[in-house]
């Protein structure tokens, strides 16, 4: 009897102690403990998350967003152009349409949450970078050769044309603050992030305008009131982001 009573002794201390760690969870060193996540973030999409202690006060995350829109004809109406002939002679002698946009991002991230009032509170600073690709693809049908907005296009056999804007840079640093614990203390927790994301400079560029391009200022301050919002909106150098994300604590 003695003897399964030191072993049922022994037993609850162990609970107890698993207990007590399971309390002190976002405390761990080294890769003591790991958890994943399910995000989503403005601009970036949805996501999922690894994330793992380095010190007590210095968790990391590393994860894979992504965020697909279509613009055009989902949100803006297809719109028609008059352009002119390629050689810039005759003006407004070609017709065309641009008949499809849309934005695709698809990004992993490296974070690291840094707790500065200790690894058991749930108020971080976050620093890292997203590496990806951020891009608005556009494509339309056109009459014949033709410039646009200071671009000399060539169609396809078939009319049609395509490009794309990409939204900055591969590599885009992120800073932040944060609220909520990387790895729970239990198995669930929620975590919200806010930031700034720097995207770098935009580009544009299609094959049937032979490669990289830029546009006529002049000509785009032209173009309808929804397009120039579009164009404005997807050649910033910062952007604002927002995370919410759920939690799980494996260890």
């Amino acid at each position: 009897m003695k003897k399964v009573f030191s072993i049922l002794f022994a037993a609850a201390l162990l609970c107890s102690a698993n207990g007590i760690k399971a309390q002190n969870a976002s405390e761990g060193g080294f890769m003591d403990h790991l958890g994943v996540g399910l995000n989503y973030s403005f601009l970036k999409g949805e996501g999922i998350s690894v994330h793992f202690s380095l010190l007590p006060i210095l968790k990391a995350r590393v994860g894979l967003n992504y965020f697909g829109l279509g613009l055009v004809p989902s949100l803006i109406k297809e719109q028609s152009f008059e352009a002119d002939s390629y050689d810039g002679t005759q003006a407004e002698s070609v017709s065309g349409e641009i008949n499809k946009a849309g934005i695709a991002m698809i990004n992993g991230s490296i974070l690291a949450d840094y707790y500065p009032f200790g690894g058991n509170t749930v108020f971080s600073i976050t620093g890292g970078v997203f590496i990806g690709t951020d891009r608005v693809n556009v494509s339309g049908k056109a009459d014949g050769d033709f410039s646009f907005e200071g671009v000399k296009i060539k169609p396809n056999a078939d009319g049609t044309f395509k490009g794309h804007i990409s939204m900055g840079s591969v590599i885009k640093p992120y800073i932040g603050i944060g609220l909520g614990k990387t790895i729970p203390n239990k198995r669930v927790g929620f975590r919200w992030d806010l930031g700034m994301i720097y995207q770098g400079k935009f580009g544009l560029y299609s094959d049937n305008a032979g490669g990289k391009f830029t546009l006529d200022d002049s000509k785009v301050g032209e173009a309808n009131d929804g397009y120039k919002t579009v164009l404005d909106m997807v050649t910033l150098a910062v952007y604002p982001q927002m995370t919410f994300t759920l939690s799980y604590r494996i260890f």
